[in-house]
């Protein structure tokens, strides 16, 4: 019983080896969108520098940080212009807003979500490109698809192009490691959550 019990959860366990890293690792076509929404955390620089990208290239006309409550445009002559959030520190806008108006239990991503749906709706946008980094694309777009699934929303989700991929060799760095079973915890917490809060409003 034991040896049938190894020779079934040996292939199952390599198969998550292999293919959990990239399972984080979802990604869309950039398509044209009112905005570009970017998610903050660690390796910002470089999802800035993603989102920032993204508007060169032209595919949006703003840049919405929603842990910064920030809107940036661009002016006619092709220069970023900030149009809100001008007078507030980067570090107490998403404590303060998530105390005032969202469940604590909720994750920060969650909140972003959030917060980034208040702007696009304040602003008339209805459709938006998201970024963040590449292992944490997964979690966004199904706590996306929870936060945006009422009303006509046109979402994609981008990576940074300035992180590597997510591959079965990120097991072998202790800090990638580390960053994939983090973001598999999260996930289940995000699930369970949802779960209990879908439970008890019925």
């Amino acid at each position: 019983m034991t040896r049938l019990c190894l020779v079934t959860a040996l292939p199952m366990v390599t198969l998550f080896v292999i293919f959990a890293p990239r399972f984080l690792a979802y990604a869309d076509l950039p398509r044209r969108s009112d905005a570009v929404v970017l998610f903050d955390g660690p390796g910002s620089e470089e999802r800035l520098n993603g989102a920032r990208r993204l508007i060169r290239d032209g595919y949006a006309n703003y840049l919405i940080i929603p842990s910064r409550d920030e809107v940036v445009r661009v002016t006619d002559d092709g220069n970023l212009e900030r149009i809100s959030g001008q007078n507030v520190r980067q570090d107490n806008v998403h404590p303060i807003r998530k105390a005032a108006y969202h469940r604590h239990y909720f994750q920060d991503t969650h909140v972003e979500a959030l917060e980034a749906k208040r702007i696009l709706d304040e602003g008339g946008f209805k459709s938006a490109i998201l970024v963040s980094s590449t292992y944490q694309m997964r979690r966004i777009k199904m706590i996306a698809g929870s936060v945006f699934r009422k009303g006509n929303y046109s979402l994609s989700f981008v990576p940074t192009r300035f992180q590597g991929s997510s591959t079965a060799a990120d097991w072998l760095v202790e800090t990638h490691r580390k960053m994939i079973v983090n973001e598999y915890l999260k996930i289940g917490w995000f699930l369970l959550y949802r779960a209990v809060g879908c439970w008890q409003s019925c």
